[in-house]
């Protein structure tokens, strides 16, 4: 507008006022044509038409040049202050819009891996890391084997009795157990004894099959299928207000301040560009595992590795996170999940607990009563656990151990692993009864440290085979 202080001549008596259009302004986004530019350019008035009549024409207001930035060594003012960044250059063009720095903390997580679609997908490729071991843990939880191991330890102790000749018997039994040389022996009463538990837990087993049905037992099987289904997709849902339950936390400023460029590093070589959250819990035991949506890091494994070598630690869990191992775990933990429960309650009740994992505490007057009794109901549970479920995971878990190493290897970590499998060994610590049976079914250390190391000329003559025959796989 005008400025104050600028004036119109007035028209003398006999001359009509006549209105003056005022000055037009608008915004020029373009480029300038001189070293000087402005965003706002100034329009010429509309012509005045010709005055034929004689009179003096009204003189044409002064304007006040407005200027930019760039030009006055000042900052715009108005309309052009808030238009004016990026506008104007030494040059005399346009200045482009300024990069936004990258993140320099950790990543911003992901729900899921970039490998899949979507959840659905997900789940489909973890349950297909464990199939044997998802369906043994379902027939294990679900159709009466916890009863039928009752019955072999009835038929285990009536076998033995008949075995030592202690209980009459008739001509099958007697046979079984004295053998044909008609002689009570040690060898005699033990496979008396075994074979005795094998008929009576097959006896009741296919006993439960028949009176339910072999249409319920299904039945029973695919909702429990169901049911596992549906827990697996809370914890996943919920799985950061759990593990708050659990103890864990957020990393501080100055433990991200460590991590992020760490996981920056692998997450770029890995060629992720999805990634879980990372947490902390305060222990000074080293170590790291992986849930469905967030790797665990212990306060300890921190202050023990360096920089290389936590990283090759990383690049091991992030492999299991995009591989879908930890859900492949988490739904064999939801199929067996009575049995589970019932294992760790049993550890308990027999004062087992983890280091740095809180547990119920016992008194010692009653400690040693309440383990005979938690052994004498849930030993069904340790069988299940340690010679059913734990095998058939350890079956396929110890191949995905290995891989998770080359993953690391692959990006040139594999002396940094080794160095860090040297220090702490195992850095997937055991938290419960079930974790424990979990982490036994990685390979040992020494063989993991063995698969990371350059081939050497004299690899074949040191070579040793496998030990067992029927085993050697788990």
């Amino acid at each position: 507008m005008p400025a104050d202080d600028d004036t119109t001549p007035l028209p003398t008596p006999d001359q009509p006022r006549r209105r003056v259009p005022p000055p037009v302004w608008e915004l020029d986004i373009g480029v300038a044509k001189d070293d000087a530019p402005s965003p706002i350019k100034k329009r010429a008035p509309r012509p005045i038409r010709a005055d034929t009549s004689g009179r003096t024409p009204i003189a044409k207001p002064p304007t006040r040049e407005v200027v930019s930035g760039s030009a006055a060594g000042g900052k715009p003012r108005g309309a052009a202050a808030a238009l004016s960044p990026g506008i104007g250059s030494a040059s005399g063009g346009r200045r482009a819009p300024a990069r936004p720095r990258p993140a320099q903390g950790l990543p911003e997580p992901s729900q899921i891996p970039q490998d899949y679609p979507d959840r659905v997908a997900w789940f489909r490729v973890g349950l297909a890391r464990q199939p044997w071991a998802t369906t043994l843990a379902l027939l294990a939880s679900y159709t009466g084997v916890f009863l039928a191991l009752w019955a072999a330890v009835a038929g285990l102790v009536l076998g033995g009795l008949v075995g030592a000749g202690l209980i009459d018997s008739n001509s099958i039994t007697r046979a079984i157990a004295v053998g044909t040389g008609g002689s009570v022996t040690i060898i005699s009463v033990v496979a008396s004894a075994v074979v005795s538990a094998f008929i009576a837990f097959g006896v009741v087993y296919v006993a439960i099959l028949v009176l339910h049905g072999p249409i319920q037992v299904l039945i029973t099987v695919v909702g429990a299928f169901l049911v596992t289904v549906v827990t697996v997709g809370v914890i996943s849902r919920f799985e950061q207000d759990l593990l708050v339950l659990r103890g864990y936390r957020r990393p501080s400023r100055d433990e991200a301040r460590q991590l992020a460029p760490v996981v920056q590093r692998v997450g770029t070589a890995m060629k992720l560009s999805a990634y879980p959250r990372f947490c902390i819990w305060d222990s000074a035991v080293p170590g790291a595992w992986t849930h469905m949506r967030h790797v665990v890091i212990t306060t300890g494994l921190l202050q023990a590795l360096e920089e290389d070598e936590l990283a090759a630690v990383l690049a091991h869990e992030m492999h299991h996170w995009r591989r879908g191992d930890s859900v492949s775990l988490r739904i064999v933990w939801a199929a067996a999940l009575p049995v589970a429960v019932l294992y760790n309650l049993g550890r308990v009740m027999a004062g087992r607990r983890q280091q740095d994992t809180p547990t119920v505490q016992i008194p010692n007057a009653y400690r040693g009563l309440m383990a005979i009794v938690g052994w004498a109901i849930l030993w069904p549970t340790w069988v299940l656990m340690k010679v059913v479920i734990g095998p058939a995971t350890a079956a396929r878990g110890r191949r995905y151990e290995y891989e998770a190493d080359a993953a690391a290897a692959q990006i040139g970590l594999a002396q940094p692993l080794i160095e860090a499998l040297r220090q702490i060994s195992i850095f997937e610590p055991a938290r419960s009864g079930w974790e424990e049976v979990i982490m036994a079914s990685h390979p040992p250390t020494e063989l993991r440290i063995e698969a990371l190391q350059q081939p050497r000329p004299d690899d074949a003559d040191f070579q040793e085979g496998p030990l067992g025959r029927l085993l050697h796989r788990i």
